[in-house]
């Protein structure tokens, strides 16, 4: 979020154009895809309602019901480099968006966020019998990904991977302006984009929407949140997101007056209204609770438990909001912690807060295990 903050210290960024400049970094090559993890994948390109052509990957959770797997732009020697500017990249000594930062490097070489040894595993597939795969979900929920604010998909390889791990499909696009996108990036665009993405899914893929997590990454979170103010989904992540842009704003450089920030992600009012859009109402809304933990219950005692507690808070999520899992690291040095706790006390029940360690750019990469097991245990409740 360096980009943001660039955009409100330098005087001429007031104008909308300019900020814009100074706050997408978005680069076109694509340095790898999911084959180079060993994953199968589907190359797609969307049309957006204002007629732009995006393009995403769709990773099936099983890897054998990928309808064809595009080439892509391949990496050599089946090990991704980490080139792209990624959002915890720097150009020109000025960080950006440190958000995702998901092919983690050390000596250039992609490392796997679940490696336990530190010794690259990211060409190493793990499907659905895979004995280190541990599936999040009884039956198989889609993940929509929203990166942040700088690089390309082929810069989230390790963030799909463990989604793959985690027995999800996935489905992450890049924005207008990103990878193999076309046009320019602005807040109306990646909104009109994530609506693409949404119709894709569900119109003409046939992907049941309540079936559907939505997940945002720093500048994605706001993506997300506009998002799900829109259709409503079955659950929602939001990781190292800001409440608002302006919010930032003035906790980084409180003499600039709010007025002259014309990017807006308003999140935390998004946050607020989660569940109550749109399609709150009705027999979309599936699941529900107020935790994560699963308590142990031996044998088949363990899936009535489940079972039952699946219905229970089935009928709870019909009266409260869209479950909400907010993860931010307390050492965040560009989105303080305390943006992501306003969002989380301002969401409706059922949420979760999970609390990593690690900067803006690789609290999921320094927190590992921890990280994984949150995403699990929260999935696991709520799909």
């Amino acid at each position: 979020m360096r980009a943001l903050a660039a955009a409100l210290i330098t005087p001429v960024a007031m104008l909308g154009w300019l900020q814009n400049h100074l706050l997408y970094f978005p680069t076109s090559r694509l340095l790898g895809n999911p084959e180079s993890i060993g994953l199968a994948y589907e190359s797609v390109y969307l049309q957006t309602a204002d007629a732009v052509r995006i393009h995403g990957w769709f990773i099936p959770a099983d890897s054998s019901q990928a309808g064809r797997a595009s080439s892509g732009n391949g990496i050599q020697d089946g090990v991704a480099r980490d080139g792209a500017a990624r959002d915890g990249a720097t150009r020109d000594g000025v960080a950006r968006d440190g958000a995702a930062q998901d092919s983690m490097t050390r000596d250039g070489v992609a490392q796997d966020i679940t490696s336990q040894d530190g010794t690259a595993r990211n060409n190493t597939a793990r499907d659905s019998n895979s004995e280190n795969t541990t599936s999040a979900a009884t039956s198989t929920s889609t993940v929509l990904f929203f990166h942040g604010n700088a690089g390309n998909i082929s810069d989230r390889l390790d963030t799909i991977s463990i989604f793959h791990r985690l027995g999800l499909n996935t489905f992450l696009i890049d924005y207008r302006g990103f990878g193999n996108s076309e046009g320019s990036p602005d807040e109306a665009g990646t909104y009109a984009d994530a609506e693409a993405a949404w119709r894709y899914l569900v119109l003409d893929r046939g992907i049941d929407k309540d079936s559907l997590v939505f997940f945002g990454r720093s500048l994605g979170g706001g993506v997300a949140a506009f998002l799900a103010s829109r259709h409503r989904p079955r659950a929602m992540v939001l990781e190292s997101t800001f409440t608002s842009c302006p919010d930032l704003a003035s906790d980084l450089y409180p003499l600039i007056p709010r007025s002259l920030i014309s990017i807006g992600y308003d999140n935390l009012s998004r946050v607020a209204q989660l569940g109550r859009g749109p399609e709150s109402s009705g027999g979309n809304d599936e699941a529900g609770g107020s935790g994560v933990k699963q308590e142990d219950d031996p044998g088949g005692q363990r899936r009535e438990h489940q079972e039952r507690r699946k219905h229970q808070e089935h009928q709870l999520h019909k009266e409260h909001g869209v479950p909400l899992l907010i993860v931010h690291s307390r050492d965040d040095e560009l989105i303080p912690i305390a943006h992501g706790r306003r969002l989380f006390e301002a969401a409706p029940e059922p949420k979760h807060f999970l609390e990593i360690s690690g900067t803006h750019g690789d609290g999921f990469y320094t927190s590992g295990e921890q990280y994984i097991e949150g995403l699990r245990d929260f999935f696991q409740r709520y799909l």
